[in-house]
């Protein structure tokens, strides 16, 4: 893998997506469209937002979010995108590419639909060197994924950081910046944040009902139940990646 220097400042990664302007900007596996809404607002200038994704609801959600227009939401596959060659300034994916069935396929439609010196991003938690509360968040993507892949819905457990830079790197990029958020933020045993994971623990246990392996899925639930309480809760470790080459 090419060497890359992983930055840890927020505020630089902040004056590098001011000092981009974006006419075009689209977000895959989009959801809720949470990430395009920040990135619009922290581009230095930007026009219209085209959120993709492969789900009905989260499209009709998108749609009644934000009813003005300023985000268009389109149900498509990650892996065609129904764009032309070079269409957009700026595609992202947030915190989705452990979703995609065909990630590096996805990732190099996107590129696809970048214009010659358009910036692709990149963003993404990861598995490995965290803390203890980091961990019980890794923990619970794992088993969330877990459950999610028996029951047919495409979910994988979350990548190495290598991994991910790995993936990224393989794309045609002439400059990338890679920015590592790895410290732990917020109090692990924050109470609205605990009740809200218990309740996501019992929904997926109630996930994992019908299925044949239920019961190693129920004692699993339990065990990341007990690990909350006894080590807390933080956000994983983030990477965000941005590429683009000469116009």
């Amino acid at each position: 893998m090419t060497e890359v220097l992983f930055e840890t400042d927020e505020a630089a990664l902040e004056e590098l997506l001011a000092s981009l302007k974006a006419e075009r900007v689209l977000d895959v596996a989009t959801g809720r469209a949470d990430f395009l809404a920040w990135l619009l607002e922290s581009l230095g200038e930007t026009g219209v937002g085209i959120a993709v994704d492969d789900q009905r609801r989260a499209v009709e959600a998108v749609r009644s979010r934000f009813p003005d227009n300023s985000i268009v939401p389109v149900q498509m596959d990650a892996v065609r995108l129904a764009f032309p060659t070079g269409l957009f300034d700026l595609v992202a994916i947030s915190q989705s590419l452990h979703h995609l069935p065909s990630p590096q396929s996805s990732l190099e439609e996107m590129q696809r639909v970048l214009r010659p010196g358009g910036v692709l991003l990149m963003r993404e938690m990861y598995a490995d060197g965290q803390t203890e509360a980091q961990l019980t968040h890794v923990a619970l993507h794992h088993w969330w994924a877990a459950i999610d892949t028996a029951r047919g819905i495409s979910h994988r457990i979350t990548y190495s950081r290598e991994e991910l830079a790995g993936m990224f790197l393989e794309l045609a990029h002439e400059h990338v910046r890679c920015f590592d958020f790895a410290e732990p933020e917020g109090d692990p045993f924050d109470a609205e944040t605990v009740e809200q994971l218990e309740e996501i623990i019992d929904r997926y246990q109630g996930f994992a009902e019908p299925l044949p392996q239920a019961e190693v899925f129920q004692r699993q639930g339990e065990e990341l139940r007990e690990q909350l309480q006894r080590v807390g809760f933080q956000g994983a470790a983030q990477l965000v990646m941005l590429g683009w080459t000469s116009a």
